[in-house]
């Protein structure tokens, strides 16, 4: 039952923010088509047609397109240096760095009421949830009501028989030549007194009732073929389908009905002005007809996407003889040209779009290629020789850059080979891990892997990563001339701060207020490789994750226990961080990068253990990027290494010290080594 409750909170969740969307800026489409139809209407019924089409299609496409394309035509933004050098020759490095085999690592207990992620809430299903399936019954029953209209039709179809009379059919041939219409012209007739109409989507015929075809002279039948084939010619039936097609899913919104309407009257509009120029009628005599049919023809065949005709009720009848005294006579030209710019403008409009700032031009990177304790065996960097008066300027590396642009960042991170991936990887979790300080520098706590919140149930709560998002202009460890720089960029540094002030903690992620971030793109939390940075749902997600512990025990770094501390504590880090796990990198079951549970946050398994829960790992079978607590990253050799190793890298206690001796045939700076 928890599994069902969890799976419907979790689709009502992206269908509110879709459904919202899409009624937001669906509805100001079609309230600007409906104010340009209604008021100006000495535009050509043509263009309005596809002026409604466009608003529909909008309506549409909001529904399913949330993440708006991203243009850079907008200046850069000045940015400073990420690698200007910072003078923190005098500042103490805290205990949290301390790598020593045998040393505690001095951390205070998070403040925060945690609760255990293990734990499993009482769930139930959220008000959005239950919405979400009122939304989906009403769909099923408009869905109902489409089949009921199209057994409806059928059984006219069965009903009807074709037309004898010569007269009508040679009509019809003529007429569909002047349409360009092709394929065989079928004319029906029936006893009830229908209005004259085009049914079928497929296999169009055009049903006329059987007193019509009797009485009508060779003038009335030209017309009334003429408005048919004209439907016919412009496809309308196939098109009929946007509006069927958002009355199912939007039948909630008084707007779609109220413009479904306008949208008929204006297509009826249309294949009168097409009529009468084919037929070569004049409007009063096509006038005339419009209001004898409406009196023979008792049964009014309302449009739908399966038929298309003559007869509508009086008011619009009104309407469509008002419009023939201001009937278009411009030329084809120019109306193919004002459809042409009309079509343009509505491309634009129905894809989401925003301009952006173009990225600026790099003058110096920042890397994970900084100076990290001399207790490790492997650099991220090389060192100059000895004798080297200055090291040479090294050319900006684009791959390092972070570009808050998801479709630069695709960009930057194209081509890239095992080396270049490697070094972007370590980078990000060696960043990561140093903001993880940052945040224990500031608050006296460790970061928790799960924002604790009582009021909500683990699935609803913010991942851990969001209290990182103030800490992320973290700067490398200083050299020897007592200067740092920063890891990641300042431009990227600043976005996730706006991004962390634009939260409440208090609420879960996918709270209005959160789920904007939710979307937003963490480049920090991404790996360039085969993983996609968005799941189906069109959330941004992380290819890393908080390490809770071994073999589904929750004895990792980040647990979220109330008492985890080194002083005092039930539950003390015995192992020191060169020997405990932080982070690591994941590539299948992803999920919002705020959002907390096995997205954000894992249990580590060896292959040879049995288990059934998403575990860490890579584009490559056998390896993974691991940072540990001291912020030292690698790739580890996950299937030769042994289980013992394994789990006791992936626990803070149980007194395991790993020894270099012991990992460095497993631990590797990139793939292009570990394949060797």
């Amino acid at each position: 039952m928890n599994r069902f409750v969890t799976l419907v909170n979790d689709c009502a969740a992206d269908w509110s923010a879709a459904i919202i969307s899409a009624c937001w800026l669906g509805g100001i489409a079609l309230g600007l088509v409906w104010l340009i139809s209604r008021y100006l209407p000495r535009i050509p019924a043509t263009v309005r047609c596809w002026l409604w089409r466009l608003a529909y299609l909008k309506l549409l496409v909001s529904l399913v397109w949330l993440t708006p394309i991203e243009i850079p035509l907008l200046p850069p933004v000045a940015e400073q240096s990420a690698a200007e050098s910072v003078d923190v020759s005098a500042a103490p490095v805290p205990a949290v760095y301390q790598t020593g085999e045998t040393t505690a690592t001095t951390i205070a207990a998070p403040s925060l009421a945690a609760v255990p992620i293990s734990a499993t809430p009482q769930l139930a299903l959220s008000a959005t949830a239950w919405m979400f399936l009122l939304w989906c019954m009403g769909v099923i029953c408009c869905l109902l009501v489409l089949l009921w209209n199209w057994g409806r039709m059928l059984t006219t179809l069965a009903r009807c028989r074709p037309v004898k009379d010569s007269r009508w059919n040679q009509i019809a041939a003529e007429l569909a030549t002047k349409f360009g219409v092709t394929g065989d012209i079928r004319l029906k007739e029936i006893d009830s007194p229908v209005s004259p109409h085009l049914a079928g989507v497929l296999r169009p015929r055009i049903i006329l009732p059987a007193a019509v075809v009797e009485s009508a002279g060779t003038t009335e039948a030209r017309m009334i073929l003429a408005h048919e084939l004209a439907h016919w010619q412009r496809r309308d039936l196939l098109w009929n389908w946007l509006p069927s097609l958002a009355s199912i899913l939007f039948f909630f919104h008084p707007a779609v009905w109220f413009a479904r309407r306008e949208w008929q009257l204006v297509q009826e509009i249309a294949c009168d002005e097409a009529a009468i120029r084919q037929s070569r009628a004049r409007p009063d005599e096509y006038g005339h007809l419009l209001l004898t049919i409406s009196r023979s023809c008792r049964i009014e065949q309302r449009p739908t996407f399966l038929t298309a005709g003559v007869h509508q009720s009086f008011h619009n009848l009104s309407r469509r003889i008002t419009a023939m005294k201001r009937r278009s006579t411009q030329s084809r030209s120019t109306l193919w040209t004002t459809t042409v710019a009309v079509l343009i403008l509505g491309v634009l409009g129905i894809v989401p779009w925003k301009l952006v700032a173009q990225e600026a031009a790099p003058t110096t990177v920042a890397s994970a290629e900084a100076n990290l304790p001399a207790t490790e065996a492997l650099a991220f960097a090389d060192k100059p020789k000895e004798g080297d008066q200055k090291p040479a300027k090294k050319k900006p590396k684009a791959y390092l850059q972070l570009p808050t642009n998801e479709a630069a960042l695709r960009k930057v991170w194209k081509g890239l080979d095992d080396e270049q991936k490697g070094e972007v990887i370590r980078r990000n979790l060696h960043g990561l891990v140093r903001a993880v300080h940052s945040y224990y520098e500031t608050e006296g706590v460790l970061p928790p892997a799960v924002v604790p919140n009582d009021a909500l149930p683990a699935e609803k709560r913010l991942s851990g990563f969001v209290l990182l998002l103030p800490h992320l202009d973290v700067m490398t460890f200083p050299d020897k001339s007592g200067k740092s720089r920063a890891i990641f960029d300042p431009k990227f540094a600043a976005k996730a701060k706006e991004i962390f002030k634009s939260m409440d903690l208090k609420k879960a992620w996918d709270d209005p207020q959160n789920l904007p971030a939710a979307k937003m793109i963490m480049p920090a939390l991404l790996a360039p490789g085969g993983a996609a940075f968005r799941n189906k749902q069109g959330y941004a997600v992380s290819h890393y994750a908080f390490v809770r512990g071994a073999n589904g025990k929750d004895d990792g770094a980040f647990t979220d226990k109330e008492d985890l501390t080194i002083i005092g504590g039930k539950d003390i880090i015995d192992d020191g961080t060169v020997n405990t796990f932080a982070l690591g990198q994941v590539k299948s079951d992803l999920g919002p990068w705020t959002a907390a549970g096995n997205a954000t946050a894992r249990y580590v398994y060896h292959y040879s253990d049995d288990f059934d829960q998403p575990t860490f790992g890579s584009e490559y079978d056998g390896a993974c990027y691991f940072a540990n607590g001291d912020s030292y990253a690698y790739l580890l050799d996950v299937d030769n290494i042994s289980a013992e190793i394994l789990h006791a890298l992936a626990t803070r206690s149980g007194g395991e010290i790993i020894y270099d001796d012991e990992l460095k045939q497993y631990r590797f700076l990139n793939a292009a080594e570990w394949k060797k």
